[in-house]
């Protein structure tokens, strides 16, 4: 349209005709949107572990393996954005830093192990990983039932088959366009990359759950609620740390246990970076029995960092006043919008040289 001139004969029929296509295009995305997308992979009977693992390797289709790979529960999910960790490389001079989110709801030790060393490919995985949670991650006393339905589920079965989770390679066609292939041929080659790329990496589907669909391209949850204890206890009950089954049976031992000691082996052995942040808790939340909790937490996790050569850094007890608003993850901090639940506010996280600064202090390998 911007190429024909504004007298021309043809232009009234051809602004009609532009609009037809753009209303066309935009029913077209709305049905493919709303359109079931079956996985390309076997199920493993969690939709966000399913729905993430969709969504990043879609990601390292486009972009290649992120650089840094954010993983843990949904207080990393929702908890930690990628796109703030970007902005703050760039801000000192570091374009170009690609992060992930892969955090999963109710993943535990087990089940970060599990996606770190099983699921995910060496080559999918980065040189640093940050793993966002907090003590609930390693209580070998409460029930692991997302671990639990992972290792029971059709997906977990194909992954002792050797079958690791996969999208179709799109048509050699589509990708070898040679430099004399006419202007005609290219736009119907990625007429078809188009449709292929939108059959297998479009992942919102009517029976996902709202907060599925709402996942960001880089995997991050943005929750626009915001905690107010004033109104939050009109609407909903006030649990005290005894009787929250997080903290039941406290016991940082067992199968979770085991599981970060795999994990610390292999890490160590690929020479990739482990940094532990234990998130924020906000006082309202931390009464005596969670309060205790949390000095048991920090006392287990600092003598395990010192064993497996991980980097342990402690935000559990920091802005534990600022319900409505939390800066970063260590010390470079940037101001941002909080995304926060009574028990767990987030990081808007803009860290500077923060990065680079965790691979400086990670321990030597024991």
């Amino acid at each position: 349209m911007q190429a024909m001139p504004l007298d021309s004969p043809q232009r009234a029929f051809a602004v009609k005709k532009a609009t037809e296509y753009e209303r066309n295009l935009a029913v077209a995305q709305q049905k493919a949107a709303a359109a079931p997308n079956p996985l390309p992979f076997n199920s493993f009977d969690s939709q966000f572990l399913d729905e993430q693992l969709r969504l990043f390797l879609s990601y390292v289709a486009a972009v290649g393996p992120p650089d840094v790979l954010i993983v843990g529960s949904s207080r990393a999910l929702q908890g930690v954005d990628p796109r703030q960790l970007q902005f703050g490389r760039s801000q000192q001079g570091q374009p170009g830093l690609k992060v992930f989110n892969l955090g999963i709801n109710g993943a535990t030790a087990q089940t970060v192990e599990l996606l770190l060393s099983e699921i995910l490919t060496s080559a999918q995985v980065p040189s640093l990983i940050i793993w966002a949670d907090g003590a609930r991650a390693f209580n070998n006393g409460r029930p692991d039932r997302t671990h639990q339905a992972i290792v029971n589920s059709p997906g977990y079965a194909a992954l002792q088959q050797g079958q690791r989770p996969t999208l179709p390679v799109p048509p050699a066609t589509t990708l070898n366009c040679p430099p004399t292939t006419s202007a005609a041929t290219v736009r119907q080659q990625a007429a078809e990359f188009g449709h292929w790329f939108a059959a297998w990496s479009g992942w919102s589907q009517p029976a996902l759950a709202a907060d599925v669909r709402a996942i960001d391209a880089n995997g991050f949850l943005a929750v626009g609620d915001r905690f107010d204890p004033d109104t939050y206890y009109n609407r909903f009950p006030r649990v005290a740390g005894l009787y929250d089954g997080d903290y039941q049976n406290l016991s940082f031992s067992g199968a979770q246990l085991a599981a970060l000691a795999r994990l610390g082996q292999a890490v160590r052995s690929r020479q990739i970076a482990l940094v532990f942040v234990n998130l924020p808790l906000s006082d309202d939340y931390l009464d005596a029995t969670r309060a205790e909790a949390q000095v048991e937490f920090r006392q287990f996790m600092t003598q395990q960092a010192q064993q497996q050569g991980f980097l342990f850094i402690d935000l559990g007890v920091q802005w534990r006043d600022r319900n409505e608003f939390l800066p970063i993850l260590a010390t470079s901090i940037a101001s941002g919008p909080a995304r926060s639940r009574p028990n767990s506010p987030s990081i808007a996280a803009s860290p500077g040289d923060w990065l680079d600064r965790q691979r400086r202090r990670l321990p030597a390998p024991p």
